[in-house]
């Protein structure tokens, strides 16, 4: 049996490295057996058409004169340094269009990519001129071009993928049955898992600290790491943000300090996205972050971290939480997926909750996120545990300190009091009478975080209810933001339907722009809406899964009220934040989970064996197609991600994330 299967396995490998030999170096054999003539071109000044340096840009053109018939080309460039990209406009002539130039597909140049910066060029006829136009901010030139040449690879990344993935498929029983006997290896596997993506997280993370740090005074708007100013002015003794008062009272002097516009006129210095308010710089974001991360190593250490650190201590916590609470909620339900399934159904969950797109970015904004999401997700698996009837008193205070802690972090998160109360209605009331011990112990922690927030909210902005939004210094005027039902239903429709823009390159999504133009001045990025988030779609039929279970009605409650929360937050942040796909990580925790209790129930409802394995079939598909959809928007944001902060990206983060493209991308 073990022959049979280690031939089986070299039998798949020598499959995927024939594949890899043949389809994945197609291009190779293309121009090889194409019986056109391969030749290198030397570039000198005299093909230099045109040369500008503004002071921060290089753009160059460079124009060659040919008469051949191309398939590929492939440049070789050389620059002051190894740590800056060029885009490059590839354009040509042919025999088709002998005064008109095609132009070509934009792409990104860096040596440190090696035999890998081709330009795939089908000219009709002859091509008888090329142009390149580049564009960097370190000086370059280009020393030759190849025509119809291409280098032989073999990309040991794509073939042991495959690898892997093939014998997944083929062992997956094998793989099950193995777990089955020694469930203690699914610990073992869980711990590895979230332990290495810790570790490639923190290595991820490892540069981005200083991502806001980019700009000095001299240059206008100044960006900074807003929480780790807090943790600096705290560690001081004050809650203002340090920083030059002349340029706070040149802010102070204009007519209108929110409106962009006058201070980009009057060229006054400002501190982007902190809040302002009578001369003095404020953190508006909540101040849990701060208190439970960065402020106690600043106590033991005195460093001051950025906010990175904050992503990485929440975004594993939240990672651990989830596990902890996906598990619970399987042996709720008395299933038993094999492994394999299990696993996968993890990774569903915590890609749909589109952890990793706040964990790609981590910054204060994702921070704040990560922080909240955490606290939220705690306070449930508190609720979960109030089961065994056991230590009540002491998990409603924990409950309670979960809810102030989120609210202090996000005060959108005040309306899931309401399933809180819910949840836990039992416990409070009894027997028709109140249960004062219990509730006093579950309110007392939400009374003084209350009572801590109104009075922060006091000594900065003199308004116990007012917590700086209104405040903000940004590209928008939020003085003025209120409530307004067009802008509103236009906010709910893109998060809800907006659909992602297609593409034909990794990761073949990408961010479609939010429909909200109505003349309210709000930040709008692109979002891909709930309907794209195959799990979600299990709340479509959720009417007909409670019908069908009258004994978990309280389910009913719990999934109108989620539903209405996710409603008021998302009118909420369209009116007075904007439509960005990070504002969906404040609903989609309880959504995902809210769906993954009707998944469940879907599988549990039939009592037919058959049926029911049917339905676990359906419920691995979506959750194999959630994984795999999830995923290119995960790998969209980084890609946004990277090339917004490209000069800041530490090279070998790029090269991997270009390794990992050119791996899919074998067809280009």
């Amino acid at each position: 049996m073990r022959l049979k299967k280690i031939h089986k396995t070299l039998i798949v490998v020598l499959i995927i490295i024939i594949l890899e030999l043949t389809v994945f170096n197609f291009r190779y054999f293309l121009i090889r057996f194409s019986g056109l003539s391969n030749e290198t071109i030397d570039v000198n000044d005299d093909n230099l058409s045109s040369n500008d340096f503004n002071g921060f840009l290089f753009k160059k053109t460079y124009k060659i004169k040919l008469n051949n018939k191309i398939k590929g080309i492939k440049l070789n460039l050389s620059q002051d340094t190894n740590y800056k990209e060029i885009k490059i406009t590839p354009k040509f002539k042919d025999e088709t269009k002998k005064n008109e130039f095609k132009e070509l597909e934009q792409f990104k140049y860096m040596p440190k990519y090696k035999n890998r910066e081709y330009v795939v060029l089908n000219s009709q006829k002859n091509c008888l001129e090329l142009e390149f136009d580049l564009e960097s901010n370190g000086n370059f030139k280009i020393e030759s071009i190849e025509l119809n040449t291409w280098y032989f690879e073999f990309n040991w990344i794509r073939v042991l993928s495959l690898i892997v993935f093939a014998c997944l498929v083929m062992y997956y029983r094998e793989i099950n049955n193995h777990f089955e006997k020694n469930p203690n290896d699914k610990r073992i596997v869980y711990i590895g898992f979230i332990s290495i993506l810790t570790i490639l997280f923190i290595y991820y993370c490892y540069g981005f600290g200083t991502i806001y740090e980019k700009s000095s005074w001299e240059s206008g708007m100044v960006l900074k790491d807003i929480y780790r100013e807090l943790t600096q002015s705290i560690m001081k003794g004050k809650i203002t943000l340090d920083f030059p008062e002349n340029y706070r009272e040149e802010l102070s002097k204009l007519q209108n300090y929110q409106d962009y516009s006058e201070r980009v006129e009057k060229g006054v210095k400002y501190l982007y996205d902190a809040a302002f308010y009578k001369g003095n710089y404020y953190c508006y974001y909540g101040i849990i972050p701060v208190a439970t991360v960065l402020l106690p190593i600043a106590l033991i250490t005195g460093i001051y971290c950025y906010s990175n650190v904050v992503c990485i201590v929440y975004g594993t916590l939240v990672m651990i939480l989830l596990l902890k609470i996906y598990l619970r909620i399987l042996k709720k339900f008395k299933i038993k997926f094999g492994f394999l399934l299990e696993f996968v159904g993890y990774l569903t969950i915590v890609l749909t909750m589109e952890l990793f797109r706040l964990k790609f970015e981590p910054n204060f904004y994702q921070a704040v996120d990560l922080c909240g999401i955490f606290w939220l997700l705690f306070a449930f698996w508190q609720i979960l545990n109030l089961e065994n009837e056991e230590k009540i008193k002491q998990k409603l205070f924990l409950i309670g300190m979960s809810y102030g802690f989120m609210v202090l972090t996000r005060p959108v998160y005040v309306f899931y009091i309401v399933p809180i109360v819910i949840a836990i209605w039992k416990y409070l009331i009894k027997d028709k009478k109140l249960e004062l011990k219990n509730i006093a112990v579950f309110i007392l922690p939400i009374i003084i975080m209350a009572i801590f927030q109104m009075w922060y909210n006091y000594i900065r902005f003199e308004n116990i209810f007012e917590f700086g939004q209104f405040y903000q210094i940004t590209i928008n005027d939020t003085s003025s933001l209120e409530m307004e039902p067009g802008l509103a239903i236009d906010g709910i429709f893109s998060f809800l339907f907006n659909p992602p823009l297609l593409s034909r390159h990794f990761p073949f999504v990408d961010y479609n722009e939010a429909n909200v133009k109505n003349g309210n001045e709000i930040f709008t990025m692109g979002t891909f809406g709930l309907l794209w988030h195959q799990f979600l779609l299990i709340l479509l039929t959720a009417k007909n899964r409670i019908n069908n279970n009258r004994k978990i009605k309280k389910l009913k409650i719990y999934s109108v009220t989620f539903l209405l929360i996710s409603i008021i937050i998302l009118i909420i942040n369209t009116c007075w934040a904007g439509v960005i796909q990070r504002y969906l990580t404040d609903v989609l925790p309880t959504l995902t989970i809210i769906s993954l209790f009707y998944w469940l129930l879907y599988i549990n409802e039939s009592k037919n064996k058959e049926v029911k394995n049917e339905r676990i079939k359906l419920y691995r598909i979506v959750c194999i197609s959630s994984v795999i959809i999830m995923s290119l928007y995960a790998f969209s944001d980084l890609d946004n991600f990277m090339l917004k902060t490209v000069e800041k990206t530490p090279i070998d983060k790029r090269i991997i994330q270009y390794n990992i493209k050119h791996s899919i991308e074998f067809y280009k």
